[in-house]
């Protein structure tokens, strides 16, 4: 099994994930809101083009100039990526339209096979875009065959999900599927706010990974880990 790298110097962000993500991955981040998903996403994304990995990135969160900024102020440098097309970025709000209006978006994301051609496809929030759209277990059943199959093609499928979004039943259909599962924490100190990236589940690792990772933020530096203790 090949992996797709993450690997960047002076920093072990890599490491901790046992080296990037393997080919044929359905990844799963779950986590409240602002406990860090999509933060461990950008950084995902900016690994994976430094190693010459395309990727599709399809957003409910940022409009493309939104997601500039915000790649600039973690110093992540992408726009020369986005020129060359080995970064796709989709804005989906601003291409849809209010969300809950698209009753049929699971269909619509099956009939946009186009989209998924890139090594990686990361999907930050899936939660928030198929709450209205897929109702029972069958539905998601569908989907997760869909991005079964991409995964069947050498590719892998990064999904964020907010659990309050979705039911405790597709929940567990989305973990039961997921090659790799990540959980993100918040863990508020009397004068801090601590973010923990917790590895619940990691198939067809070809190396050693953490299983409880505390980071933070700093701003023109990016996702650092804490050399801290979490309890």
């Amino acid at each position: 099994m090949r992996l797709y790298s993450i690997r960047l110097e002076r920093e072990e962000f890599d490491r901790r994930l046992g080296g990037g993500i393997p080919h044929n991955s359905l990844v799963l981040i779950s986590g409240e809101k602002g406990s860090g998903k999509s933060i461990i996403c950008q950084r995902l994304i900016y690994g994976f083009l430094a190693n010459d990995i395309s990727v599709t990135y399809l957003s409910t969160q940022y409009t493309t100039v939104e997601f500039l900024n915000q790649m600039k102020s973690l110093n992540y440098k992408i726009t020369h990526n986005l020129i060359d097309n080995s970064l796709r970025f989709v804005p989906v709000y601003p291409l849809l339209g209010d969300i809950k209006s698209r009753e049929d978006f699971a269909e619509r994301l099956i009939l946009a096979e186009p989209l998924f051609d890139k090594d990686i496809t990361l999907i930050d929030a899936f939660s928030s875009l198929v709450k209205y759209s897929i109702s029972d277990a069958s539905s998601v059943i569908e989907l997760l065959g869909f991005f079964k199959k991409l995964i069947g093609g050498g590719k892998s499928v990064i999904l964020t999900v907010n659990e309050r979004d979705i039911s405790d039943e597709l929940m567990g259909e989305i973990e039961r599927s997921s090659t790799i599962s990540i959980g993100t924490e918040i863990k508020k100190g009397e004068e801090e706010i601590k973010r923990v990236m917790i590895i619940n589940k990691y198939g067809g690792a070809l190396s050693d990974y953490v299983e409880i990772t505390p980071f933070r933020v700093i701003p023109k530096v990016g996702l650092i880990i804490e050399i801290s203790t979490i309890v």
